[in-house]
């Protein structure tokens, strides 16, 4: 198997190969190539040309299952607003994006590709793991870094405060690059998957997925599982991210399109039949994910 990393920069793919290789996540995959779009980067060039780069791969490796991974930090996207009205905002526009770029993928292409937004940046996932940040930061036996718990719920960039550690603690600004690659070294993808990074987990267990494997609690153990609760499971993700928010980013845009300032009654009336359906299918989601991890456990 091969997996295909479309990332933003020079700092992902320096840095992702190795991470994700030497985690205990890919045992499958023969070959793990992390690129980005046209050697110049961004996440506005990402997203016009993941199209083609994913399709190429697709197209060429039969074996190849493309992730691509941009960041929600100033995504190059407009959203509607409803999502900025929501509860969770980092949640909807993850939702938005991943089902954004994956439904511009050509259908028979479309299973052996991913979008994972990364909430917020890659550097996110540095600020879980405590053994690293202290490492790299502090000599031993010096004051401590604890980690930032729920770093996901941030809602500046991480480099900020990375850079600020740097400057604290070693005098010295954080180059996104050079110290990027030797605390990416230092960090371990099992301890910030124990830690409060749902996304992060979100990407792992798909990951693992895709190879015919499967995570369960606290320190994953590889264990390979066939059941078809996960095929209802992956349809009950599609209905949930594309089909019930489809409707509901249609509906957002033929309010504004019409200039409405209020609701009207048959908008509320949509508005609740898509809440409903919305509730439906996560009670179902939880449900057959308490029984997968049951099946993982007793395996």
């Amino acid at each position: 198997m091969r997996l295909i990393i479309l990332c933003e920069g020079d700092t992902e793919e320096k840095v992702l190969e190795d991470f994700f290789r030497n985690s205990p996540y890919c045992p499958n995959f023969e070959t793990i190539k992390a690129t980005y779009p046209s050697k110049v980067g961004g996440s506005g060039r990402l997203k016009f040309e993941f199209k083609k780069l994913a399709e190429d791969e697709l197209s060429i490796h039969q074996d190849a299952f493309v992730f691509c991974l941009i960041d929600l930090y100033k995504a190059p996207y407009d959203y509607p607003k409803y999502i900025y009205a929501d509860a969770d905002p980092y949640l909807r526009q993850y939702e938005f994006i991943k089902q954004k770029m994956e439904s511009q993928i050509v259908e028979e292409l479309r299973p052996r590709f991913r979008c994972f937004p990364v909430v917020i940046e890659i550097e996110t996932w540095l600020l879980a793991d405590e053994e690293a940040l202290n490492t790299h930061f502090l000599p031993p036996h010096s004051q401590r870094i604890s980690q930032i718990h729920s770093p996901e719920t941030m809602t500046g960039s991480p480099v900020d405060l990375l850079n600020q550690w740097s400057h604290h603690f070693r005098d010295e600004g954080y180059h996104k690059i050079e110290h990027g690659i030797k605390l990416f070294q230092l960090a371990s993808a099992e301890r910030i998957y124990k830690d409060n990074c749902p996304h992060f987990k979100k990407l792992i267990d798909e990951l693992m997925r895709v190879q015919g494997l499967s995570a369960s609690n606290d320190v994953p153990p590889i264990q390979r599982v066939d059941s078809p609760l996960y095929l209802r499971l992956e349809e009950l993700y599609k209905i949930r991210h594309e089909e019930i928010s489809l409707k509901e980013e249609e509906l957002w845009s033929a309010i504004e399109l019409a200039g409405r300032i209020e609701f009207s009654a048959e908008d509320y009336e949509s508005f609740r039949e898509i809440d409903e359906k919305k509730q439906q299918v996560d009670i179902e989601i939880r449900q057959l994910q308490a029984e997968i991890d049951k099946l993982v456990k007793h395996d």
